[in-house]
């Protein structure tokens, strides 16, 4: 029998992710991470899972910083048309909150609004990591809104938006 496909293990990934089956997701993205190991799209999607399996926050840091610094994921297949470039940010900025480091969280939010622009799925997908699931952040709603944690506020919007507060 022949072994499942790059993309069969990414499909059947976020296929379990989105009916929250935890488990079978990360199960798909791990074979996926084990066989590409250096593919942006395998670091991204095993990243991005163990976010949402509120685990392993150093490693979904450093899977999500190293796709973010592979200049080949563009080459990837559609992977400005179906945002994964936006998703990717916003996930980057989620793992910045949970580990700590949220004094480079504004460049990445930004940026992913930007590049989800008017695309409704994306600006959902981005919106999903964002919303409440930044750990002890809380950025919602969607569009220009403010995001709030000990008394700072993070304004989403154009690049060089600024942090205010105390």
């Amino acid at each position: 029998m022949e072994e499942p496909s790059y993309n069969f293990d990414f499909a059947a990934g976020r296929a379990a992710l989105a009916q929250g089956n935890l488990e079978l997701a990360r199960h798909h993205f791990e074979l996926l991470h084990a066989r590409f190991p250096s593919s942006a799209l395998a670091r991204y999607a095993l990243g991005d899972l163990l976010l949402w399996q509120n685990m392993e926050f150093d490693r979904a840091h450093e899977l999500l910083t190293t796709a973010l610094a592979d200049p080949f994921r563009m080459d990837l297949p559609h992977w400005k048309r179906l945002g994964f470039e936006a998703q990717l940010l916003a996930s980057h900025a989620w793992s910045l909150a949970v580990i700590g480091r949220p004094e480079e969280l504004q460049y990445n939010l930004d940026l992913a609004t930007e590049l989800a622009g008017r695309k409704k799925p994306v600006q959902a997908e981005v919106h999903l990591r964002l919303a409440t699931r930044c750990g002890r952040w809380s950025i919602s709603p969607w569009l220009m809104s403010i995001g709030v944690r000990r008394g700072r506020s993070i304004r989403m919007g154009g690049r060089g938006a600024e942090r205010r507060g105390s």
